[in-house]
Parts: structure tokens; C-alpha cells; sequence
């Protein structure tokens, strides 16, 4: 299921002013795009023999060409105050040449399509009311873009929302409800809803873009939290019954030759939290910790925190820019607070760098191996549970109008690192007496994630209707990656058996727009 980063439901119509059709009449805009990708030592975490570093296996290198999908959005105004809106996507991710079966895998591994029939998945169909006391959409449109595209998240909700302009559309104030989950199809959990409120103001000038924002979350239902598996080695966890309130802001200003971005989303509240899906609030739920103590996950804290800020100066064709993003990490399941940001899954869409930022090459999840995934990795794999501390430091150079070549480099850190206290020994006895094997950990993790380097090139043709993108990217990677195998580290019970080797990557795409 995806989830919206903080107070993005209000961005669906303060972002998006009403349509402007001149009488009754249709309107359509899309993109068609095809990409080549070739990358080097995905997996990161190599495995060697003994303690000779030399004999770790040669690195694998994976190369595709992904269709990236057809997009097509369609406006039918039937007048001048009422308009129906559609968006399809199809052939997303499709991998060409696929396998010797009628069916391929997508390149994130996620589904799989029937290559004879690929699959088209309707995203947004609203109507769109103007009023005199409002603009109203209702339907199901799109969610997860607010203010910048550091916490973005792209996907799709069911919505009804309002807008209202003020001072000749320079300031939008809304409102939005989401139904997010409905149960009352079940037997067993029929009120247990989830829903989110939203209210924001939005304000656009010629060299400003703000915003504020506030979303309530009622989550009566459950959401699974499946990163904490990964932890303490036993089942999924679920997060029950959180009411969560939620800020953000964001801003995208020039002044002269200065610029500044920046964006934070904060969100706190309380939930229950368990291993079983109906008794979250069950005592008998215990864990072992490793000092042998007993451990019951029942009421929990929700503090969550993201952001970035990013200046910049230009001179001429020049920007040079630097920044700060951070991820809030929690990856203690034991104690009062639920603190990973990554829960609610924001910046998946931000590629300030091409492979710890991942948004270009088809690996995001898989990155570092099945429970790692880059830093803006979904829900489900460790780095988004350990959140991270970014710097980078970059330029553009424009030395024609449609050119821009850029250098960018960056290194990160985990904000939270898995600790050895932070997994537990033995089994785990479930109500129905099940064990469950638990993983042992001897040392507490490194932090380090590694340095990246990038070099990218986007050029636009034909009144930019068509661009063509290469990117080359190489990530000097750090021991975050060999969980408690460091070579040579002194306590090891065993020799390590696995080395951390670089990642590069090499990215092209090319995009058709009407």
C-alpha cells in the first residue's frame, strides 16, 4: 500500500489550479519513455573465502532497456465549470525481451506482466466542480507530490478536496479527506477505518513557492511494518489504531543570483504495535531480548522527522549548490517510540544522486542485497528503518539554452545504525506456539554508506518535446553494507566471509512529451 509523506493530500488542488479550457472541449498530454541501464556490483556485499579479501567473487553486472511507460492524461470539459479527468500508465517498467515464458518480471521485481496483454493501470479519474465558493475534485486522483521533490512519493488516492484562490490565484488555501483503508467488507475489523484530514495554504509568485501544511491521520485499521522483521527476525510487525498529526513546509525561492529549497515534514502521535495482525495488544506477544529480558510491544510514541535545504548561487550559466537532507532512522524495535521516517515511505522519487537517491536505475529495492535497498528505498528494507544524514555539494553548467551538464557528490551516513541489543536470541513462541528462529548479532553496525559521484547530461530537442538524459554515477561504498561481517574486526567469533566492493552505473533515457 502506498503511503503520502506529511499534509500531501491538500497538494492535490492548491498544486493543480482548475483547468482552463475555453467552452466545452477535450485535452490530452502524456509522455512515452525508453531506458538503458547498465550497473556493476548491485548486491554490494560480496562474499569471499576465509579472510582473503582477494577471493571475493567478481561483481555482477546486470544491463536492460526498460519501458518506462506510456502516460496519457485526459481532460473532457464538458463547460466552462465541469471536467472529467482520466490518467492511464502502461508497459511501466517493462523489461525489454522479457523471459522464454509469456510473462516478464518488471525490473523492481514487484509484479508480473503478460507480455501479450501489458498491463494498463487506470491512476486518476475525478471530476473537477467550479464554484463560486470553490474548486471541488472528487475521485480517485493523484497523491504524494508536495512542494518539492525531496519527500515525494507518487502515487494514487481516493479523495474528496477543495480549494479555494485568493489574491488573483497567487494564494490557494484546501482541504481534503482520503480514504485510505475501508473494512467495513470484513467480519472481523468492519470499523476499524483508515482516514486522513488535510487543510494548507499554498502561495505562488514570480520568484517564490511555499507552502504549509497539516494532515491528521485516523488509523483505526493496521499498517504492516514490515521493515522490524528484518530486525528481530520473526514476522511482520503491524501498527494498530495511531492517530498521527502531521506538518510540513516547503519553499522554492530565488532572490537575485541566491536560491534556496528546502522542505520538512514532522509528524507525531501514538499507535499500538504487534506481532499479531489481531491482538496487538496482546501480553502474551512477548520477545527475548538478548540480556534475557522480556520485551512486549503494546503502546507506542509516532516522532517522526525528514527535510533538506538546499542554497545555491548562479553566475551566468554557473549554479553551484550545496545541501543537508536527512532522514529520521529508528531501528530499535524495543523501546516506546516509533521514530523511522521510512515508515511512511517519503522520497522515493528524489534522485539527488543516482544510486544512494535512487530514482533512475531499475534497483532501488534490491540495492545492497534483498533486506538492504538504497537510502529512498520503499517500506520493507533496512535503510529506510535506519534513515540517513546527507551532504552534498554540486554544480550545473548551462552552456546552451536546451544543455545542462552536472556534477553532484555526496555522502551519507545511517542515522540509526542496527545495534546488537537491537535483535533478540532464541525463539519466538507465538499464541499458536510456533517458533520462530532469531537472528545474533555480534557487533553493532557501521554508519557509513559510502560517497557517490555523479555526472549527468540532459539535453532537449525539438522545443523540448523530446530530452535525452545520460547519467553516469559511482558510489564508493561503505561497511553499512557488510552488516557484522567487517573484515578483520576484532571479536569476530568467525572470520568475516563477505567484502564490500564499489557500484557504478551507467544511465541513459530518452522521452517523447505532447
Amino acid at each position: 500500500m502506498k503511503k503520502s509523506i506529511i499534509a500531501v493530500c491538500i497538494a492535490l488542488l492548491i498544486a493543480g489550479p482548475a483547468m482552463a479550457l475555453d467552452g466545452s472541449g477535450l485535452d490530452m498530454s502524456g509522455s512515452l519513455k525508453v531506458e538503458g541501464m547498465t550497473i556493476e556490483n548491485n548486491q554490494i556485499r560480496q562474499q569471499m573465502t576465509g579472510i582473503d579479501v582477494s577471493s571475493a567473487r567478481e561483481p555482477a553486472m546486470v544491463s536492460q532497456i526498460v519501458l518506462d511507460g506510456f502516460n496519457l492524461l485526459t481532460t473532457y470539459k464538458v463547460n466552462d465549470n465541469l471536467s472529467i479527468v482520466t490518467e492511464l500508465d502502461a508497459f511501466d517498467d517493462y523489461i525489454f525481451g522479457g523471459n522464454t515464458t509469456n510473462t516478464i518480471t518488471t525490473a523492481d521485481a514487484s509484479t508480473t506482466v503478460d507480455v501479450t496483454n501489458p498491463e494498463v493501470d487506470w491512476d486518476q479519474a475525478y471530476m473537477q466542480i467550479i464554484s463560486p465558493v470553490g474548486v471541488f475534485r472528487i475521485g480517485r486522483m493523484s497523491q504524494g507530490e508536495w512542494g518539492t521533490s525531496f519527500a515525494n512519493n507518487e502515487s494514487s488516492g481516493d479523495f474528496i478536496a477543495w480549494a479555494m484562490p485568493l489574491m488573483d490565484k497567487k494564494i490557494w488555501i484546501g482541504a481534503s479527506y482520503r480514504k485510505v483503508q475501508e473494512n467495513d467488507n470484513t467480519t472481523d475489523r468492519a470499523d476499524d477505518d483508515m482516514d486522513e484530514y488535510g487543510i494548507g495554504v499554498k502561495y505562488t509568485d514570480e520568484n517564490i513557492d511555499a507552502g504549509i501544511g497539516y494532515t491528521f491521520y485516523d488509523y483505526q485499521g493496521y499498517i504492516v511494518l514490515a521493515d522490524h522483521a528484518l530486525i528481530d527476525g520473526g514476522d511482520d510487525n503491524y501498527m494498530h489504531d495511531g492517530t498521527v498529526h502531521g506538518f510540513a513546509y516547503y519553499v522554492d525561492a530565488t532572490f537575485g543570483m541566491f536560491g534556496i529549497k528546502s522542505e520538512v515534514a514532522y509528524a507525531f502521535g501514538d499507535a499500538e504495535v504487534g506481532d499479531d495482525l489481531d491482538n496487538a495488544d496482546d501480553t502474551e506477544h512477548a520477545i527475548t531480548k538478548l540480556d534475557g529480558t522480556a520485551y512486549t510491544r503494546v503502546d507506542k510514541d509516532v516522532d517522526f522527522l525528514t527535510g533538506f535545504i538546499e542554497p545555491s548561487v548562479t553566475l551566468g550559466p554557473v549554479k553551484v549548490f550545496a545541501g543537508f537532507a536527512y532522514l529520521g532512522g529508528d531501528t530499535n524495535p524495543y523501546d516506546n517510540t516509533e521514530g523511522s521516517m521510512g515508515f511512511l515511505k517519503p522520497g522515493c522519487d528524489w534522485g539527488r544522486t543516482a544510486l544512494m537517491f535512487n530514482n533512475k536505475f531499475n534497483n532501488r529495492e534490491a540495492m545492497g542485497g534483498a533486506t538492504h535497498g538504497a537510502l529512498n528505498a520503499d517500506q520493507g528494507n533496512l535503510t529506510p528503518l535506519a534513515g540517513y544524514q546527507a551532504w552534498y555539494l554540486g554544480v550545473d553548467v548551462t552552456p546552451i539554452e536546451d544543455l545542462t551538464i552536472t556534477l553532484v557528490g555526496a555522502t551519507a551516513v545511517a542515522d540509526d545504525a542496527p545495534k546488537k541489543d537491537h535483535y533478540i536470541a532464541g525463539a519466538y513462541n507465538q499464541a499458536d506456539g510456533e517458533g520462530v528462529a532469531r537472528l545474533t548479532q555480534q557487533h553493532d553496525w557501521e554508519e557509513d554508506y559510502g560517497d557517490e559521484f555523479n555526472l549527468s547530461i540532459s539535453y532537449d530537442m525539438f522545443g523540448g518535446a523530446l530530452n535525452y538524459t545520460f547519467i553516469y554515477a559511482y558510489l564508493s561504498v561503505g561497511d553499512f553494507w557488510l552488516q557484522d561481517d567487517v573484515p578483520g574486526r576484532e571479536g569476530n567469533a568467525v572470520a568475516a566471509t563477505y567484502v564490500a566492493e564499489d557500484v557504478w552505473g551507467i544511465y541513459h533515457s530518452i522521452k517523447v512529451s505532447f
